[in-house]
């Protein structure tokens, strides 16, 4: 028979929710054309995403976090999900098609 101390109780697991700072990040892989495919050297990205929902606007925060060369171009940035533009307020889950790319112009 083993002894217990008496204060001691068995181990039970919160039934809370977990804090936000645990969300695991959602993994969006992004195609980049034009300067920013040419600023990050790669045509094809993936971009560990953090928020609750996940968005467009904080895509675009984690995009700038993880490759700094696009800081410059943060606000100017155009995101399509699928065929569609997409503003910063859109919905994403990681599953979506996304482009980035730079305003353009010309004729």
């Amino acid at each position: 028979m083993v002894n217990v101390h008496p204060e001691l109780r068995p181990f039970q697991r919160p039934s809370a929710m977990p804090a936000p700072d645990s969300i695991r990040p959602v993994p969006v892989d992004v195609q980049l054309f034009a300067l920013a495919k040419e600023l990050t050297g790669q045509a094809l990205i993936q971009v560990a995403v953090t928020g609750e929902p996940v968005t467009i606007g904080s895509l675009r925060k984690s995009l700038v976090l993880q490759f700094p060369q696009l800081a410059p171009l943060e606000k100017r940035l155009l995101f399509a999900v699928g065929t569609q533009y997409a503003t910063d307020d859109t919905v994403i889950d990681g599953r979506q098609s996304v482009a980035c790319f730079p305003p353009v112009s010309g004729g």
